[in-house]
């Protein structure tokens, strides 16, 4: 007669693993990490759809291991074990932390990829090309004095809003909260103050 496997419980129906991971225990943690493990990676590994039809993508293979393990150290931080009610499955709301840091991964490098114009000059050398690129100017040596002559045009609300968005990189909601108004007033201002540097530099 062969030993019969027990079914494999989840977090939450097991009440004695519950209390250890709330309580932060090791062993606990490690369990948890070792049971769902793979529910991070298929995030990782293949993104998601948003609610409007767009997708987050996955990450590359060399940055998957690493995004995991970012995941799970936000999922053991104590806000984050005590806000899970020990009702719901447990894995779903793992998968909405996943998400959750996909979709911030995905908006800061593309937050990246739009400040070229408005970074810390002081803070990277001159580049080697002078190419145009998409919906950004290359700075170099000889446009730094321009690049500050522009921003001392702008009124100190708009100063702000550029430290904000383009030298932080944070996203259009978080800058509309920062500043008390709304999204459709900062996607104005997104590209009304492109536009007038470009214009800026052109008359320059």
């Amino acid at each position: 007669m062969t030993d019969e496997i027990p079914p494999r419980k989840e977090l939450e129906e097991d009440r004695g693993w519950l209390d250890a991971f709330r309580r932060g225990d090791r062993a606990a943690l490690e369990r948890v990490f070792r049971t769902y493990v793979g529910v991070v990676m298929v995030v990782a590994t293949d993104g998601f759809v948003v609610g409007d039809g767009r997708r987050a993508p996955g990450l590359p293979p060399d940055a998957r291991h690493g995004f995991v393990h970012d995941v799970f150290i936000k999922a053991f931080a104590d806000s984050a074990r005590q806000g899970y009610d020990g009702l719901r499955p447990y894995a779903p709301y793992l998968v909405q932390i996943a998400r959750h840091a996909l979709a911030d991964h995905w908006r800061k490098a593309t937050a990246q990829k739009r400040s070229a114009a408005f970074v810390d000059l002081d803070a990277i050398p001159a580049p080697a090309s002078h190419e145009p690129l998409p919906d950004r100017v290359l700075i170099d040596a000889e446009t730094d004095g321009r690049v500050r002559a522009f921003l001392g045009t702008l009124s100190p609300e708009e100063q702000r809003f550029v430290r904000l968005r383009f030298e932080q990189g944070q996203g259009q909601a978080d800058v509309a909260l920062a500043l008390g108004v709304t999204r459709h007033r900062v996607r104005a201002w997104d590209e009304e103050i492109r536009t007038r540097f470009r214009k800026f530099l052109a008359d320059g």
